[in-house]
């Protein structure tokens, strides 16, 4: 619980420096982050058909995955930090 909730924090300020500054890439640590995510990696490779340079980035999060269990849904993502929070509103009384 204490990851999810740094990692919301973080991603809540990077959501904060994703404003459009006169450029069309995301700049450095909003990049970083995104590029961490396996399914990312995924849709980028199908679409663009070729091997991103965030490959490795994306590979150490599938490593994680296979060794510690659901590393990025679990521990990273925003979305399962905020289903687990309505979920525990919705089970008090």
């Amino acid at each position: 619980m204490i990851s999810q909730t740094v990692f919301l924090i973080i991603f809540l300020f990077l959501f904060v420096r994703t404003e459009n500054r006169g450029s069309e890439t995301l700049g450095y640590p909003v990049k970083l982050f995104l590029d961490f995510d396996p399914l990312i990696l995924i849709t980028t490779l199908f679409s663009s058909h070729a091997v991103p340079a965030a490959l490795f980035i994306s590979l150490v999060t599938i490593v994680f995955t296979m060794l510690f269990g659901r590393v990025f849904c679990g521990w990273v993502c925003p979305l399962g930090t905020l289903n687990n929070a309505v979920l525990s509103f919705s089970r008090s009384p």
